[in-house]
């Protein structure tokens, strides 16, 4: 299934005032603005992504017993709802109505949008110094820091990484999880200007080659068309971007006509 057969009637049934603000930048760009993006570029970016595969869920409703918890929602921008898994039938996922279970609900309600609730981090009991990532908007790039203290709903690291043994200054973040079990990421200040990445700008796009050329502002910067700072090239910004070293061929491409950034 293309994403213009998926989301076909979420487009034409969207009576909001600000579609890009809505649907184009959470879904198709993944960013919070556009304002780096010419309009141009962006209707390209929109044309291509509505003739992609749409992302299948990696979950196997069929499997999914009856009362697991999920968050379902049926916008892409709509804030996720707790709800109960009920049944999963005609490729839709069904959820028990007003939150409640199968012990006291028969009412179901059919939802867009949904996925399994991961365990949430009691946050109360979370050790000071405690390493975990975090950031400050929802498709903003993670940092590492250690907590501080979880106080009114709010998670507070220390500053610029530090722990309670170097500073007292505290910073509040707006998302936050635990750092175990999660891969190392890139400390992108440290990688040198020309050093072979792969970079894309859509989750499922295929990875490019370019040659680093800054980090700024949480974005990596690559010379555009393959350039170096040697042949002082312009600077383009990606959404996803990852070391070269160690990757197979398989699934990169040296230039991409659809992505000459």
């Amino acid at each position: 299934m293309k994403n213009y057969e998926k989301y076909a009637d979420e487009i034409r049934e969207y009576d909001g005032d600000d579609f890009c603000c809505s649907f184009i930048r959470p879904h198709i760009l993944k960013a919070d603005n556009c304002s780096d993006i010419p309009c141009s570029r962006c209707q390209m970016l929109q044309m291509l992504w509505l003739l992609e595969d749409c992302e299948e869920s990696e979950v196997d409703w069929n499997k999914i017993k009856v009362d697991t918890p999920l968050l379902v929602r049926n916008y892409i921008n709509g804030e996720w709802s707790k709800r109960y898994f009920a049944k999963y039938e005609d490729g839709k996922v069904y959820t028990w109505i007003n939150g409640r279970t199968s012990w006291n609900e028969t009412g179901i309600y059919a939802w867009k949008y949904a996925k399994l609730a991961e365990p949430e981090v009691d946050w109360n009991k979370v050790e000071v110094d405690t390493a975990i990532y975090v950031k400050a908007s929802k498709y903003g790039n993670w940092f590492k820091r250690h907590f501080a203290e979880y106080k009114n709903g709010k998670i507070y690291t220390w500053g610029n990484g530090l722990t309670s043994h170097d500073t007292s200054r505290m910073m509040e973040w707006k998302y936050a999880k635990l750092a175990e079990s999660e891969e190392p990421e890139v400390d992108w200040s440290k990688v040198e200007v020309d050093t072979p990445i792969l970079v894309r700008y859509s989750e499922k796009g295929i990875w490019i080659r370019r040659k680093f050329a800054k980090f700024e502002d949480g974005v990596v910067y690559a010379w555009h068309g393959g350039g170096t700072g040697h042949s002082k090239s312009y600077m383009t910004p990606w959404n996803y971007a990852k070391l070269a070293e160690s990757e197979r061929k398989d699934n990169i491409s040296e230039s991409n006509t659809n992505n000459r950034r």
